[in-house]
């Protein structure tokens, strides 16, 4: 582990797929392919894709991280808002050299912090790596749809051209946001 960046992202300790049961009946996995029961066939071709409305398979998942982190709206000046958006960024560098992971969701709401109980050790913590993309998998990296917190996407993702997605594309969305 890169101890450079240890504790500036999210460790999964639990998680799965929701389950429910209706009225008793058989556990069943919360998706949108149960949601929608008999329509879902009708929206899809043979080969499960969605033709129609454009609905895609969800699963609805819970995960359970660590640390538990704190919203930025709870830093105390503009001087900790900067340590944990570098910290943010540094983990970001990291995971774009390192496994070459790119996490396509540069926003505000998805850096978190972390501070010790005598309010010493301020640490910044990227979360929400839904629409991360590996780098090395020519596939994960075209356009296929906007992902991303909408007023703060690059221009290159608004306009869904054929570049690949960059590292330059979420520091361009990280400061949009900081702009705004």
């Amino acid at each position: 582990e890169n101890q450079q960046v240890n504790g500036m992202y999210p460790k999964i300790v639990a998680g799965g797929r929701v389950q429910f049961s209706r009225g008793g009946a058989a556990i069943e996995e919360d998706t949108t392919m149960t949601v929608l029961r008999d329509l879902y066939p009708l929206l899809t071709d043979e080969s499960n894709s969605i033709v129609k409305n454009r609905i895609p398979f969800r699963a609805h998942k819970r995960i359970v991280t660590e640390p538990v982190a704190m919203p930025l709206r709870n830093l105390e000046s503009g001087y900790e808002v900067i340590i944990v958006i570098a910290d943010a960024m540094r983990c970001h560098g990291a995971i774009v050299n390192g496994p070459r992971i790119l996490h396509c969701d540069m926003s505000m709401g998805n850096i978190m912090f972390t501070r010790n109980r005598d309010k010493t050790g301020l640490k910044g913590l990227l979360i929400d790596f839904d629409y991360a993309i590996n780098l090395d998998k020519a596939s994960d990296n075209g356009h296929k749809e906007r992902t991303g917190t909408g007023p703060f996407m690059s221009v290159n993702n608004l306009e869904k051209n054929d570049n690949p997605r960059s590292r330059l594309d979420d520091c361009e969305s990280l400061d949009s946001d900081v702009r705004a």
